[in-house]
């Protein structure tokens, strides 16, 4: 029955862990520097990006599925530093995705949306605003977008080129001519500690079509 089968993937998930607990260990006797590296998922995500930078898709891959295979992480097309409850997450065990449900989780975002909330209707004036200059540009990330500030997503997490991006923070840094078109939300994103300090991370427009 279920509860059978729960404590199978239990008993799986625990045994995955301890054998990666354990080749962990060889590894650090084996070369004792090792615990001064990077962890594993960083280097690992940045070897993997660094390839899908230079085209070399099929390669980044492999590299991701070696964290697959490693057990750092779910799927290779989701690469988390530190990965989330995967069962609270999970829409379906068939598919190794999950989509955020805003009822069930609005509380682990409640000290970033309070904020936002009160630019929720600049943001909306400003993303039709800059909807408009894309479509006048060609619609998409190309040329014309790439003019705006637009980019295709390029570290390998969809298929398929329908993910295009806006960066109006860099490293706690604004993008000023991005900006300038966003000033209400910019303003009230650099009013948030966690996103004004960030010293690796971006704050971003996301546009899947």
């Amino acid at each position: 029955g279920n509860g059978a089968d729960s404590d199978a993937d239990a008993a799986a998930a625990a045994a995955s862990a301890s054998a990666v607990a354990a080749a962990a260990t060889r590894r650090l006797a084996a070369y004792p520097q090792a615990q001064y590296a990077q962890p594993r998922t960083l280097a690992l995500r940045g070897w993997g990006d660094a390839l899908a930078w230079l085209g070399r898709s099929g390669d980044a891959t492999r590299v991701f599925e070696k964290g697959v295979r490693a057990g750092l992480w779910r799927t290779p097309l989701c690469r988390p530093t530190v990965e989330l409850d995967w069962d609270k997450w999970l829409v379906s065990r068939d598919k190794p995705t999950f989509f955020y449900d805003q009822n069930r989780h609005v509380h682990a975002f409640s000290h970033v949306l309070r904020p936002l909330r009160a630019a929720a209707q600049a943001f909306r004036e400003e993303f039709d605003r800059e909807m408009a200059l894309l479509r006048k540009s060609g619609g998409d990330a190309g040329e014309g977008g790439a003019r705006l500030g637009w980019l295709v997503e390029g570290a390998g997490l969809h298929v398929g080129r329908s993910w295009s991006q806006l960066p109006l923070l860099v490293n706690g840094r604004r993008e000023v001519a991005v900006c300038d078109r966003w000033p209400t939300t910019c303003a009230a994103l650099e009013a948030l500690p966690s996103v004004a300090g960030l010293a690796d991370g971006q704050a971003k427009v996301s546009l899947m079509q």
